[in-house]
């Protein structure tokens, strides 16, 4: 009787706590930053040369031709299927649509100094608010999940001693908003005091130039995730009918939960301009994957008490992520004067396990294809308006799983596949005086 007031209580109070996420790391972490270079593979940490270095490599702040400024829109669609043994589509969670919309500036204020700013918002109402859940047998994918999407900044400097070496510096910083509600019943009452830490990423980097036409760049980005901690005091009321309230216990306990995670990366990139037609460029980055504990919210006891025992609810399921390598490839050929064409690849390594016991989080390898151009509108002697367009297709292959079932969740799917496709395209306004 003891243990069915807790799990009561504890059941209740999950599902009443919301609350509102940002990304832990800026959205640009998925979905790429500036039409110029996610038309190019996303492979920016050698190749960005506008408000969009701020993200890539904020070594590259001094690179911009002129003072920049820009808008962007741009909108993903997923299409993504979960399917049983039998060809019926599972209910699963996935982005569905998401539209953004972002403004960068690139200024150089003082001689071999640059300043960068790119700030992200949503393009799109309602706001998506999502429930911070425990942990549960509803398939929902991993990467293309249905997070929050709230407004994001990352501000870069970047100095260059000399022309051929550049240094720089950025945070990308988002916060959380926490939506406290309180809960009477005959049955019980709670205290919720939630408490979320701050979710700010550092972004450092380099670039040289060893040779002319060759520039060389690295970036160390810093595990960027928010922290979602409440700390519940309950009070348990027994009551016999007629009698009413004859006692009550308090319970106390604690709620936690690690927001969208953006692990640390190390990315080595190049780009190398043969003649004034071709730009090539490509990097690789390492994802430590390996310390995200996954996305399940779970409560622990403070104490021992007669209610709360020394466990852990729901019982928690290890995840063993794994680290991951993604390479990416671009290339811009320069047609004439007004135009350029882009194209790009990149191979996405899936950081997630096989399904195999509770949970169904999603995730498998994805390759990226992506296309694009830029067209110089305006060219006159202190003005230049240039627009850029990509669009991107991910292709998420087909993967299965086969589970047992298991006596705490006996009506989860146990034997399904996943896969399908994702599609990004976007627009960036630049001007350049």
């Amino acid at each position: 009787m003891k243990g069915q007031y807790f799990w009561c209580l504890l059941s209740g109070l999950i599902s009443i706590v919301q609350v509102v996420s940002l990304r832990a790391g800026p959205s640009e972490d998925s979905f790429g930053a500036g039409s110029r270079v996610q038309a190019m593979g996303g492979a920016g940490v050698a190749l960005s040369q506008d408000a969009s270095s701020a993200f890539y490599n904020p070594a590259l702040l001094t690179k911009c031709p002129k003072q920049t400024l820009s808008l962007g829109y741009q909108l993903m669609r997923t299409n993504l299927k979960v399917q049983d043994s039998k060809k019926e589509t599972l209910q699963n969670k996935q982005l569905g649509l998401l539209q953004t919309a972002n403004l960068g500036v690139c200024l150089s204020p003082f001689t071999n100094f640059g300043f960068g700013l790119y700030a992200s918002f949503p393009a799109q109402l309602p706001l998506r608010l999502p429930s911070i859940e425990s942990l549960n047998a509803t398939p929902q994918f991993l990467m293309y999940g249905d997070n929050a999407v709230f407004p994001s900044v990352i501000v870069g400097l970047a100095y260059a001693p000399i022309r051929q070496l550049s240094f720089g510096l950025a945070a990308a910083i988002s916060a959380s908003v926490a939506i406290q509600q309180s809960m009477h019943m005959p049955v019980f009452a709670a205290t919720v005091s939630p408490q979320l830490s701050p979710a700010i990423q550092l972004i450092a980097g380099v670039a040289g130039e060893p040779v002319e036409k060759l520039r060389l760049s690295f970036v160390y980005r810093q595990a960027g995730f928010g922290r979602f901690d409440v700390d519940v005091d309950t009070k348990a009321f027994f009551r016999i009918p007629g009698l009413g309230n004859v006692g009550d216990a308090s319970l106390p306990f604690l709620l936690g939960s690690v927001l969208s995670y953006s692990p640390a990366q190390i990315a080595f990139g190049l780009s190398y301009q043969p003649d004034i037609f071709w730009l090539i460029g490509a990097d690789v980055t390492h994802y430590q994957w390996s310390d995200y504990t996954g996305p399940f919210m779970s409560a622990r006891a403070k104490k021992n008490t007669w209610g709360a025992y020394p466990i852990t609810f729901p019982p928690e399921e290890i995840l063993s992520f794994r680290d991951t390598f993604v390479p990416r490839l671009g290339l811009e050929c320069r047609l004439n004067e007004k135009v350029k064409i882009r194209a790009g690849y990149a191979f996405h390594m899936s950081p997630a396990p096989v399904p195999s016991k509770i949970s169904n989080l999603l995730d498998n390898n994805v390759h990226r294809v992506t296309l694009g151009g830029g067209y110089r509108l305006v060219s006159l002697t202190d003005l230049t308006i240039i627009l850029d367009a990509f669009v991107a297709v991910d292709v998420m292959l087909q993967r299965s799983v086969k589970k047992v079932i298991n006596k705490l969740t006996p009506n989860q799917p146990t034997d399904y596949n996943f896969g399908g496709t994702a599609m990004s395209a976007g627009l960036t306004l630049k001007a350049e005086y």
